[in-house]
């Protein structure tokens, strides 16, 4: 969720009511505008580490209910990759970015920016924003409600070259395989292409990975499209700089205990005020990470 979103409570209850389907009160973002004054617009605290040399567009398919094989959400995430850093996140919470910057250089007010800023975090699918180093990875997670962040080792997977090989977005891939915190993973990487990155926290083939999916079937990331950055629309590499820091074990329980009770944490933001009626038809919602473990 973007910083200018988290810190108005009753836009989080808009935009929750967009994105993970509770059944709470739909409030008009033209109406929600004017909780936010006349304040400029100001730039996401960041810190840059890189900038980008190729960047990689990936469709993303997630099944969010375990339980309903059927029906899939779909998004577009992307990965830039630069001389010592990567960073891969979903497209529109780029865009995201992207637009509230430039509204803060041009010194827009904020209210000018929340209806732009809904139109395009409403079709954001991946949540978390993950920053390679060679030997680091910097992650934002969402809990469903809020969002920490975390730091941890570059995971080191261990890939299994398997003989076959396939077609994708044009180009001839051979197969990996590894398991990776509870899911077993397929991986269709191109040798041609000599970019040892891929989706999410893969990486370590040796080219860039153009298909990555769980052998459930539960999360796909196929390569759209691949294309170098210009020199002239240098596009940078950072991390947001203004979450709170937790353990990913942490961010994870707290993920799965708002599921599990999303009207409790819902209640438990200051200022949110829900009617009973309302809370009465908030369900449990589907609890399906990533990471398993």
């Amino acid at each position: 969720m973007h910083r200018l979103l988290r810190h108005t409570p009753e836009v989080i209850v808009a935009v929750l009511s967009l994105t993970v389907s509770l059944s709470a009160q739909m409030i008009d973002p033209k109406d929600a505008a004017g909780a936010f004054g006349d304040k400029l617009a100001a730039e996401s605290p960041k810190q840059i580490y890189d900038q980008a040399q190729y960047q990689a567009l990936y469709e993303y398919q997630h099944q969010k209910d375990p339980g309903n094989p059927y029906k899939h959400e779909v998004g577009w995430t992307v990965l830039f990759v630069g001389e010592r850093y990567s960073m891969f996140l979903d497209y529109f919470s780029y865009q995201a970015d992207s637009i509230n910057d430039s509204y803060a250089r041009a010194k827009r007010k904020e209210n000018d920016l929340l209806v732009p800023l809904m139109s395009v975090m409403q079709q954001q699918a991946f949540k978390d924003r993950v920053v390679r180093g060679a030997d680091s990875c910097f992650v934002v997670s969402s809990t469903g409600l809020k969002e920490y962040a975390y730091e941890e080792p570059l995971p080191q997977m261990e890939w299994s070259m398997t003989p076959g090989d396939t077609i994708v977005a044009g180009v001839k891939c051979k197969k990996a395989l590894t398991h990776f915190r509870g899911r077993d993973y397929v991986a269709w990487y191109a040798p041609e292409v000599p970019i040892p990155d891929g989706p999410y926290k893969f990486t370590g083939l040796p080219g860039l990975i153009f298909c990555l999916y769980d052998t459930a079937g539960q999360y796909s990331f196929t390569l759209g499209s691949l294309s170098a950055v210009s020199e002239e629309d240098p596009i940078p590499i950072y991390r947001l700089t203004d979450y709170p820091e937790e353990t990913r074990s942490h961010i994870l329980q707290m993920h799965k205990n708002f599921c599990a009770d999303p009207a409790r944490g819902l209640m438990s933001m200051r200022g949110v005020t829900i009617p009973e009626e309302t809370l009465k038809s908030i369900k449990p919602l589907p609890f399906n990470p990533i990471e398993l473990e």
